[in-house]
C-alpha cells in the first residue's frame, strides 16, 4: 500500500480473479475511495504450496 498526493496504490496477492474482483468491487463502494482501476494481473505458481495465485495492482484515489 502506497499513497501520494490522494492517489494510492495496492500491490498483494489472492486466490483467484474473483478476489480481486471483489477487493476492487467493494473499495469502490467505500466513502473513502473513487476512481477505482484494476491494473493488469498475472497468475504465478506459489513455490511453498505450489497453488495458483494472481499478483494484483489496483489504483484509486482517496478521501478523507
Amino acid at each position: 500500500f502506497v499513497e501520494q498526493q490522494r492517489k494510492v496504490r495496492l500491490e498483494g496477492i489472492a486466490r483467484d480473479g474473483e478476489d480481486v474482483s471483489e477487493i476492487a468491487r467493494r473499495m469502490g463502494l467505500s466513502s473513502f475511495f473513487y476512481d477505482v482501476q484494476l491494473l493488469p494481473a498475472r497468475t504465478e505458481k506459489d513455490k511453498d504450496t505450489g497453488m495458483e495465485l494472481v499478483r494484483f495492482e489496483l489504483e484509486a484515489k482517496v478521501r478523507y
